[in-house]
């Protein structure tokens, strides 16, 4: 009978319960050459990194196709994004207000000089 686990563990084959199980002649030595690989396997993030890979290599294959329907979905259900749109930010102010401070604190420099230069650019426009 086959195994009704895809990868079976360890304990899993020791402990099983079918008889008939495909893996029944198995031993701990046997899984010992695995090991490194069951750890591998078993860390946290391993198949997270593979499924990214995946849909990164789909993104970039994809990437006009998916342009042209995320436009054609917008244009069809226009008020529909603006309206959703609207409710998130109107049940949310609190947490985008919160955002907007902690970025502005962070980039505070960055805003400085860019209205400075910006400032500058219209002295010189009105110059002119």
């Amino acid at each position: 009978m086959k195994c009704p686990h895809v990868t079976p563990t360890i304990s899993q084959c020791l402990n099983c319960k079918l008889k008939d199980c495909d893996n029944n002649n198995l031993t701990t030595d046997d899984f010992k050459a695995d090991k490194k690989l069951d750890r591998y396997i078993n860390e946290p993030g391993f198949f997270r990194e593979k499924e990214r890979k995946r849909v990164a290599e789909y993104d970039s294959n994809h990437r006009i196709e998916k342009c042209e329907n995320a436009k054609r979905y917008y244009s069809e259900n226009k008020d529909r994004v603006k309206r959703v749109k609207k409710e998130w930010q109107q049940s949310n102010k609190e947490y985008i207000n919160a955002k907007q401070r902690e970025w502005y604190r962070n980039h505070r420099e960055q805003e400085l000089k860019r209205n400075k230069d910006y400032k500058r650019r219209l002295k010189e426009r009105q110059a002119v």
